[in-house]
């Protein structure tokens, strides 16, 4: 990995650290504009740099609260310099994944993800689905 790339998940991971313990303690209050503007430019540098696909994230809107910005980071950290097929292949081995996204993304994104879940022949027990 490029140290240009390597530099940018770097920073994501700090950006998730920083908004998990924000959103734990209360503390940071106001810094979320400046993670977002700083997650906004690692997202572009990226995708100028070839590390991610150009619609594969979007950009955060302004008014992220400390959670969102927390789960951008680390999905974008953790699908870097992979091709979208192998994360894809990853979210499907894991059901847990869906629990984690459910309460930031709509119902039809959400009743999207499980069909595509069942379709690549990932399991998913009563009790998951019951927590959706």
């Amino acid at each position: 990995m490029n140290s240009d790339i390597q530099t940018c998940v770097n920073l994501l991971r700090e950006i998730a650290e920083i908004a998990n313990h924000a959103s734990l303690t209360g503390g940071l209050g106001g810094g979320e504009r400046r993670a977002v503007a700083r997650y906004n430019s690692t997202l572009s540098r990226l995708v100028q740099l070839g590390a991610v696909g150009p619609n594969l994230f979007e950009p955060l809107p302004e008014d992220a609260g400390y959670g969102e910005i927390g789960i951008e980071a680390r999905m974008l950290a953790a699908s870097v310099g992979k091709a979208p097929e192998e994360f894809r292949d990853e979210v499907s081995q894991d059901p847990g994944i869906l629990l984690r996204l459910a309460p930031f993304v709509d119902r039809k994104d959400l009743g999207e993800m499980v069909r595509e879940q069942l379709r690549q022949g990932g399991i998913l027990d009563m009790e998951t689905v019951a927590h959706l």
